[in-house]
């Protein structure tokens, strides 16, 4: 799993995305639902519910998991309190971000669900809001890079074999 971290592990995962043997619509909406489960649901509850959604919506379900991963770990100290600062600021609210980061470094420090449900209400309803703009926002552009992406590798591969075809029919006629 450490060998995509690297350059050539990015570019492999890269080239497999783009390969894969299904229709650009079908692998722009496993991204999709990726992205919008990855924003919009908390970590631990993620994959089953991304699992779930690619079965509903026949999908690929691998690629639907790996595209939850924008949150992870080492992502979520960073997006979570921006999440919550833009639920605030859509609600109204008047939190700050510190104070945001503060709450969220606590409840990550000693993680449990009774904390979870301690947190501070107003935090927990902007998380959803923000996380709900969020995972929409994610899940169209992720749609519409991929697809982009794949039609455009699609299309390109097409010319080269028309391309080979044409050149190998001229010089088979040139040699008759």
């Amino acid at each position: 799993m450490l060998k995509y971290f690297s350059r050539k592990g990015v570019r492999e995962l890269f080239v497999r995305f783009i390969r894969q043997p299904e229709s650009p619509e079908k692998i722009s909406l496993s991204v999709a639902i990726g992205l919008f489960v990855g924003f919009a649901i908390p970590i631990g509850f993620q994959i089953p519910i991304a699992l779930l959604l690619a079965f509903i919506f026949r999908t690929k379900k691998l690629l639907t998991v790996i595209s939850t991963c924008i949150t992870n770990v080492y992502t979520v100290p960073v997006i979570y309190p921006f999440i919550c600062l833009l639920g605030s600021k859509v609600l109204g609210k008047k939190m700050k971000l510190k104070q945001i980061e503060a709450s969220l470094k606590e409840l990550m420090k000693n993680f449990s669900f009774e904390d979870l449900c301690n947190l501070s209400y107003d935090i927990l309803i902007c998380f959803f809001i923000g996380s709900f703009i969020c995972a929409v926002v994610s899940a169209v552009l992720g749609y519409f890079t991929s697809y982009g992406v794949l039609t455009r590798y699609q299309k390109r591969r097409e010319e080269k074999i028309v391309k080979k075809v044409t050149i190998k029919a001229d010089s088979n006629i040139i040699t008759d």
